[in-house]
């Protein structure tokens, strides 16, 4: 009975290459966003920045010019520019430092520091601060309560 059972799981696998090659269809959205033909090259975080439930897309332009495309019910994106990052910038993480309803952005990277832009309370703007003594070369990072204190912590690669 074993040996039956390994046979056929045997038959299944030696199958399953040939299901893999279904296609795949993908529908360019693009003319959704608040600028279709904006192209980032640098980080970009999808996280649902406002507590909607919906998912939005947070990019950096030019490494350093932060916007955020809100996903609205209607399919649709609106722009929000949040602020500027002082370098070019090469790590970007977003979570809710200040627990106010909308996630923040800490970015890094080549030139300068560790720069947070701490969205305010409306969800219309940012202000921006650097972490001290944090003039160094960030490839990465991320962000999580790895102390489980209840509170955001950053965790750099540098």
């Amino acid at each position: 009975m074993k040996n039956n059972l390994y046979s056929k799981l045997g038959c299944l696998l030696l199958l399953a290459p040939a299901f893999s090659f279904a296609q795949l269809s993908f529908t360019n959205s693009n003319s959704r966003l608040a600028s279709p033909a904006f192209h980032s090259g640098c980080p970009v975080s999808v996280v649902d920045w406002n507590n909607d439930g919906l998912d939005d897309i947070i990019r950096l332009d030019n490494g350093k010019h932060c916007y955020v495309d809100v996903h609205k019910t209607n399919q649709q994106y609106q722009r929000i520019f949040l602020g500027t990052f002082s370098g070019s910038t090469w790590a970007m993480a977003v979570a809710d430092l200040d627990k106010n309803g909308y996630k923040d952005v800490v970015a890094g990277g080549a030139f300068g520091s560790v720069e947070i832009l701490k969205t305010n309370n409306s969800g219309t703007g940012a202000t921006l601060s650097s972490l001290s003594n944090s003039n160094f070369f960030l490839q990465n990072l991320t962000m999580a309560d790895f102390d489980n204190d209840g509170w955001i912590d950053i965790f750099l690669l540098r």
